[in-house]
């Protein structure tokens, strides 16, 4: 009975973990994937900034990229007109169709849910995507959705490139304004502290929004930008930044201390979206459930 109560107990601490609001992962170790918009291409990173090719399948206009739990990347594309499809690689570059039900899609994310959520610039919506690539709107009188990123509360902030504002959403759908200050948003992320870093595309800058929105210059044509046009961090608190400019990617520490990272060597890069590897003490979890199950089997047996 005690052992069949400490699994019950570790499996519920365990999906409890899966369901928390998603955050920036703990780990050195990483998997950067870049879309060439012009190229139809997907490359990617280690993360000592060595690339590769990756995905090469044709696409006509890969716009944005996002990576589930399981490190399968998901890919937007506009295939003309203001239709698109959303295509899923696995970790080993397995291609398959997610979704087709589009509207001219641009960036992604993925929930705390476990849904992947989709700016639709076509008719300035937002949409949700279950598992099995099934589509609803979440989020709907946008003006332009490009950049999404959630907080650690489960709340989704959309970036409007047309009226130069960003929203915020609640788990479901409430609508509230978030900040505005002639932002021109491009790319969009949180760091662990809940405070939100955007690209503002129209002045080569990244500002950082504190909770209330009150913002501050991060980084701007100074430190080395160059038509940045999306962010994400790695594990371990850095912010990596992609620049149109001159097909680089920069690393900043969250001093606003910038590097290079990788010349990207692509024509027109746009999106960005990272894996982290997880830390083994994820996987200790892990072998605790499996020791756990196991010690109930052998109790039962002994009974």
């Amino acid at each position: 009975m005690k052992a069949s109560f400490r699994v019950v107990a570790a499996l519920a601490f365990v999906f409890t973990l899966a369901r928390l609001p998603a955050q920036p992962l703990v780990g050195t170790d990483f998997v950067l994937y870049l879309a060439d918009v012009n190229n139809g291409a997907i490359k990617k990173f280690n993360s000592a900034g060595q690339g590769s090719a990756f995905g090469n399948v044709g696409f006509v206009n890969p716009v944005g990229l996002a990576v589930d739990g399981g490190g399968n990347l998901f890919v937007a594309n506009r295939s003309g007109g203001v239709s698109g499809t959303i295509n899923r690689f696995t970790p080993s570059g397995t291609l398959s169709l997610f979704s087709s039900d589009m509207s001219f899609p641009s960036k992604m994310a993925f929930g705390p849910d476990g849904n992947l959520y989709a700016g639709m610039v076509g008719n300035n919506t937002v949409r949700k995507f279950n598992a099995l690539g099934q589509g609803t709107t979440f989020a709907s009188g946008l003006s332009g959705p490009i950049p999404l990123a959630f907080d650690h509360s489960g709340d989704l902030f959309v970036g409007n490139l047309n009226n130069n504002t960003i929203m915020k959403f609640g788990p479901n759908g409430q609508p509230a304004f978030f900040a505005s200050a002639g932002l021109y948003p491009y790319g969009m992320t949180f760091d662990n502290g809940d405070n939100l870093y955007v690209v503002n595309f129209g002045d080569s800058n990244i500002l950082k929004f504190d909770p209330a929105g009150n913002a501050s210059l991060f980084a701007d044509l100074s430190d080395g930008l160059n038509a940045p046009v999306d962010i994400v961090f790695d594990g371990v608190g850095n912010l990596l930044v992609l620049n149109l400019g001159n097909n680089t990617i920069q690393r900043f520490d969250l001093n606003g201390n910038g590097s290079l990272f990788a010349s990207t060597g692509m024509d027109h890069p746009e999106s960005m979206a990272i894996y982290v590897v997880p830390e083994p003490a994820s996987g200790s979890l892990l072998m605790l459930v499996s020791s756990l199950v196991l010690a109930s089997r052998r109790s039962r047996r002994s009974r």
